[in-house]
């Protein structure tokens, strides 16, 4: 795909992100993630959980990625995507901390997929995209199938334009078909919603027809209403990270704006089947309690 991201983006969506990239407001905010001043909440919590004794329980939690299982069941699944597999990696914050990639790679090592996506926040501060595209590349040699990422809302579009030149393909609410065997399926993608707010869900379908399946990616669960009425059949999204911190039994402290009932697993919004993966990386303090990183291995199964 080229990386041309103003006409994939559509003119409107372009500017729109440019405004935010470009503004008084985004430039500060990006000082602040690179170096967080003493009296930040994430520096104050670093330090309660040093304090506390936990920092070593939630560095661990946050070193080695789980992998979760989610199948989606769907009437009149054509036969050749039938047990159709997608590996979804989603938040890796890689200048964060990537101490864990190891860990990760020897995770995918040992999986089977049939398709590859990521699901945004490659980065943590906004200027960090040289580091990232190092950082990311043994991750992608590891990756033995088509991959396909969207933005996240802490990915900034020279980051994209960076991560696109390196070989791996956005989808800037526009969609690709993909042919397995016989069938197809499309998937499409969206820029981030809720930052850059740059994301286009009806101009990501122009093109597919009615009655094919498609599979949405987009960076946070909040679109799920919007893809439901116009006629998604599943979305994979992350940004949430679970919760992060949570309290035992995985009950997040704080859950963003995402409801309550999406900010992890699985959901349903109509005809809508949706994913929330918490993620693999961290945002912020590289530290997560009761909420292990997660990559996420999802199945398309039919309905008998």
């Amino acid at each position: 795909m080229p990386v041309d991201l103003s006409n994939r983006l559509g003119c409107k969506a372009w500017q729109q992100r440019q405004r935010i990239e470009n503004s008084v407001k985004h430039i500060a905010k990006g000082k602040k993630l690179k170096n967080p001043p003493p009296w930040c909440q994430y520096r104050i919590l670093k330090s309660a959980l040093r304090i506390s004794g936990l920092w070593g329980v939630t560095y661990k939690q946050y070193l080695h990625p789980t992998v979760e299982r989610n199948t989606f069941h769907i009437t009149d699944l054509k036969s050749d995507l039938n047990g159709f597999k997608i590996l979804q990696i989603s938040d890796l914050h890689l200048d964060l901390d990537p101490a864990y990639l190891p860990s990760l790679v020897g995770c995918i090592k040992a999986l089977k997929y049939d398709l590859c996506v990521l699901t945004g926040d490659f980065q943590n501060s906004f200027n960090a995209a040289d580091q990232v595209v190092s950082l990311i590349r043994p991750l992608l040699d590891e990756i033995r199938t088509q991959v396909f990422a969207v933005p996240g809302n802490h990915d900034t579009s020279d980051l994209i334009s960076k991560l696109e030149t390196a070989g791996l393909p956005f989808l800037l609410n526009e969609n690709i078909p993909l042919k397995i065997q016989k069938s197809n399926f499309y998937l499409c993608g969206v820029d981030d919603p809720i930052y850059y707010r740059s994301h286009n869900l009806a101009k990501a379908r122009l093109g597919v027809p009615e009655k094919e399946l498609t599979i949405l990616l987009s960076h946070v669960p909040t679109t799920g209403p919007e893809a439901s009425v116009l006629g998604y059949d599943i979305q994979l999204s992350g940004h949430t990270h679970g919760g992060q911190i949570c309290l035992p039994g995985g009950i997040p402290i704080a859950k963003g704006s995402s409801p309550r009932t999406r900010v992890k697993g699985p959901w349903q919004e109509g005809n809508l089947q949706g994913y929330t993966s918490s993620g693999v990386g961290a945002s912020h303090i590289p530290a997560r309690l009761f909420c292990p990183s997660e990559i996420t291995l999802h199945t398309l199964r039919v309905v008998n």
